[in-house]
């Protein structure tokens, strides 16, 4: 809209700077917003961190780079709220450009701690289903002492104790690559 209006000679009109200093003002409230969304996200990261069941070796590596990226946005915020009325229209940019560059760095960041946290939730599912398989194991053994025919589900249990074998495999290659 501003480009619009203000070229040519109309672009020293009163209207037109009004129209530039409303556009500085409120690219300069965005920028700050998303700095606040950034930081949300982090929090929000850090606690599921905190709460998660990772080694303490991960989980300090990870906060230590949650705590760097949130040192990061919070210098780019306070120069954003210091801007103020006078800024120029590359001082906006160049904060614009920072943010940008800061939350590609954020985003890989989560993308990769989120990785780490579903690969250590699906740890656990797997540590259940060994439990399970130990468990039918035994009642299967039972079932054998008392002269039960097990044949059919002793093949579906080592079917299942199979694919539990070949899950565990791929989830150590997945915990190597992350």
């Amino acid at each position: 809209e501003v480009r619009n209006k203000c070229q040519g000679r109309d672009k020293d009109k009163e209207e037109c700077r009004k129209l530039r200093d409303d556009l500085k003002r409120d690219s300069t409230q965005f920028l700050a917003k998303t700095a606040e969304r950034i930081l949300m996200l982090l929090d929000n990261l850090k606690e599921r961190v905190e709460n998660s069941k990772l080694e303490d070796g991960a989980k300090k590596e990870a906060l230590s780079k949650i705590e760097e990226g949130v040192k990061k946005v919070n210098d780019i915020k306070s120069r954003v709220d210091a801007l103020g009325e006078n800024a120029t229209r590359e001082d906006v940019k160049n904060a614009a450009r920072e943010l940008k560059s800061v939350w590609s760095e954020v985003n890989q960041l989560v993308h990769r701690l989120n990785n780490k946290l579903s690969a250590e939730r699906f740890g656990g599912i797997l540590e259940k289903s060994k439990h399970l398989k130990e468990r039918l194991s035994k009642v299967l053994d039972k079932f054998k002492a008392q002269g039960v025919d097990v044949s059919q589900i002793q093949s579906q249990l080592d079917r299942f104790n199979a694919k539990l074998d070949e899950v565990t495999a791929l989830h150590e290659e997945v915990k190597t690559l992350i």
